[in-house]
Formats: structure tokens, C-alpha cells, sequence
């Protein structure tokens, strides 16, 4: 049954709902964690020899790489009844994403969308977000989505790049569609400024929801709340706990992989009214990790375009660093498409040549940076997904 923590602050309702299981239900989720992650990695490096990369610092040059589309919403390849609502970013790592509107263009199957895109800054003002509200008539059991877009540099880049998704039942019924955290995602408390924040759309203007967390042994926690309490935006709901201390940050960090999802209500504590939101998964990470910085989570990479992969630097001792990147399979879960790269202290990049970027095939792969720690130990880590189209 759900859970009424109304009465209590912003951040404690989080840590209520998302600890409901105890103490013990919080021991069994980082031990799946640990379980799910590390063995898997470290049976890939000792199945894989180490492969030695060097590098030296690279003086910037000329920015002849085009912006790229940043989690697109539905994602590539799926099978979905949302046929209705389409959002992507796009971002250009180096010069920024220019967002006018003369710049920029989308096509639905072909054709401009009927309804004017939303276009706004995002990405720390080095890209745009694109939002599109399909019209009725635009209705169709495949979409093809195609962006048009140039970044800031002297000789402006275009990129042009496209996906699409299938629509295995054409609904009027909408469901609601979670946007933020993306799918798959870790987040520090650096990066997210301690901010807890989730946030979904929703076509029909609904009074009450309820936020749902799933913990990975099963057991849940949920919030109900009122539309007015909510930061609102172009059918975007939002749920914000600001402020979050680092000391509860790391405890979160110890529950691993969270699901979340959201529901409408019919009022605080009452049933759910339309359909929910698929399952999205979130991990909160401590922050003695190397944070991934680019590409940006959920990318979408052109395979013409040699990507440059770069991660923050720990504050202490290291002997390097351990860059592992995995394919994964129609399930999800690690292939045996690895490449390892080791890399000295003060290298922290992987910058991709042609013949390089040619050895990753076409899929999605998760990528992930550990510190060598002096004798034999490695630092925690964060993952981090792309697709190569």
C-alpha cells in the first residue's frame, strides 16, 4: 500500500520512501549491486588482456565535429504505445548547439510536424532540447524522427541525424512518460548540485500523482502529491528536493540500482486513474568516482564522427586509470565485446581516430572509468551508455 509522508520534508520523504524496506532491504540492494557489477567487469579484464593506450595532452584545434542527439525519448528501436510525444537533446561538446530557429528543423516520417517544435537552451547552454507534441493525424505505427542542427563554431557543423521507434498499439489513452533521471542513469551530488529531482509528462492535465520506488529486492516506498505542488512546463511535471546534504547523498549511494515510476490518482492516497509510467531505473552514486563528462549519457554517436571520451580527475593518489567499455546484448546485460584502455594519471581522455572508432560495432555500450588505486585496489565507478548508429 502506499505510503503518506506528506507531513514530512523534502528530503526526508525521498529517504522514506525509497528506504520503506529497513535497513536490511538497503544491505541486500548494495550487495546486488556489488553483485551485479563488479563481478561481471572484473571476469571481463581478467578474460581480456590489457590493452596499453598513452597519450599525451592535445593542444585544441580546429572543431570540425557536428552536435549530436543526446536521449531521445522514445528511444531507438523500441516498441511503444507512445506515439504522441517525442523529445530529444542535442549538444555539441565544443562550440555549443545554436538554437535558432532557422537553424534548426525536424521532420516527422518525412514531413515537418504539424505542431511548431519547442526549442530550449540546455545541457549547461552547450545544447538545445527539442520537444515535438504530435498532431492526431500524424498517427502511425512506425516514426522516423530526423534533426536538423548546427553548432557555434567559426565554420558552423550540421548535423543530421535521425531514429526511430515502433508503435505497437495506437492509444488514445496516454500514458505518462518519465523524462528525468534518464533511463540508466548515475548521478553525483556534484553534478546534480544535491538536488533530488524526477520529472515526467503528462498530456492530460491530472490533479494527483504518485511517485513509486522500486528497490532492487523488490520491496517499494510511494509519495502522493498534488499537481499545484509541482514545477510545471510545456506538459512537464516535476518534483524537486533541493538541498540534499552529502552525508545522505552517500546513503543513498549504498541502495544501488532504483527503479521509479509514476502514476495519476483520483486524490492524496486514492487509486490510480490512468496508466503509469514504465520503470525507469536511477543509481546515486558517492563522490569518489570519475565522473563521466563526455558524451553526455544515453548519446547517440554518428559512426563517421570519432567521438572524444573524457572523465573528472580524482583529488588523490592514483597510478592511473582503467577505461573499460562493453557492448551490451539484446537483454541488456555485458557482452563479450570489450576494449580496455589504460591510461597514466594525467591523461583523461580517450581521443577516438577513424580506425579506432571502426573497431566499435553498431549497438549500445556502456562505458565506465575506475582509479588505480596504489596496490592493486580500484576507485568506485559510474557507467555510462551510448548508442553508435
Amino acid at each position: 500500500m502506499p505510503i503518506d509522508l506528506r507531513s514530512k520534508s523534502d528530503s526526508g520523504i525521498i529517504f522514506a520512501a525509497i528506504a520503506v524496506g529497513g535497513m536490511k532491504a538497503m544491505k541486500q540492494a548494495a550487495k546486488k549491486r556489488e553483485n551485479k557489477y563488479f563481478p561481471s567487469i572484473f571476469l571481463i579484464l581478467t578474460l581480456f588482456a590489457l590493452l596499453a593506450f598513452s597519450a599525451s595532452p592535445t593542444l585544441h584545434a580546429k572543431d570540425v565535429t557536428p552536435p549530436y542527439l543526446v536521449n531521445p525519448i522514445p528511444e531507438p528501436g523500441t516498441i511503444t504505445e507512445n506515439w504522441y510525444f517525442i523529445r530529444t537533446g542535442v549538444l555539441d561538446d565544443e562550440s555549443g548547439v545554436n538554437g535558432d530557429e532557422d537553424k534548426v528543423s525536424v521532420t516527422i516520417n518525412g514531413s515537418p510536424p504539424r505542431v511548431k517544435p519547442i526549442i530550449e537552451p540546455s545541457y549547461g547552454q552547450r545544447g538545445i532540447q527539442i520537444t515535438l507534441i504530435l498532431d492526431a493525424q500524424e498517427k502511425n505505427s512506425k516514426i522516423e524522427v530526423e534533426v536538423q542542427a548546427y553548432d557555434l563554431a567559426p565554420e558552423p557543423n550540421r548535423m543530421v541525424e535521425s531514429w526511430s521507434f515502433y508503435v505497437h498499439e495506437i492509444s488514445t489513452d496516454h500514458a505518462l512518460i518519465g523524462t528525468y533521471p534518464e533511463d540508466y542513469r548515475s548521478l553525483t551530488h556534484s553534478d546534480e548540485s544535491g538536488n533530488l529531482m524526477f520529472s515526467w509528462v503528462s498530456m492530460i492535465p491530472y490533479e494527483y500523482y504518485r511517485l513509486e520506488f522500486i528497490m532492487g529486492d523488490g520491496s517499494s516506498g510511494s509519495m502522493d502529491f498534488s499537481a499545484g505542488s509541482l514545477e510545471t512546463s510545456y506538459q512537464t511535471a516535476s518534483f524537486s528536493a533541493p538541498g540534499i546534504p552529502v552525508s545522505d547523498w552517500e546513503i543513498l549511494s549504498t541502495l544501488g540500482q532504483i527503479g521509479w515510476r509514476v502514476a495519476p490518482l483520483n486524490g492524496i492516497n486514492g487509486d490510480v486513474i490512468g496508466k503509469m509510467s514504465d520503470v525507469q531505473y536511477v543509481t546515486y552514486i558517492p563522490e569518489n568516482v570519475p565522473v563521466l563528462s563526455r558524451p553526455y549519457h544515453n548519446a547517440l554517436l554518428d559512426p563517421m564522427y570519432p567521438p572524444t571520451f573524457e572523465w573528472k580527475a580524482l583529488d588523490y593518489a592514483l597510478d592511473g586509470y582503467l577505461v573499460v567499455f562493453v557492448r551490451l546484448d539484446g537483454t541488456g546485460g555485458f557482452s563479450d565485446d570489450v576494449r580496455v584502455f589504460d591510461t597514466p594519471i594525467f591523461v583523461r581522455t580517450i581521443p577516438m581516430d577513424e580506425d579506432l572508432w571502426n573497431t566499435f560495432s553498431a549497438g549500445v555500450w556502456a562505458w565506465t572509468v575506475f582509479g588505480k588505486i596504489p596496490g592493486n585496489g580500484f576507485s568506485d565507478f559510474m557507467i555510462q551508455r551510448f548508442t553508435k548508429n
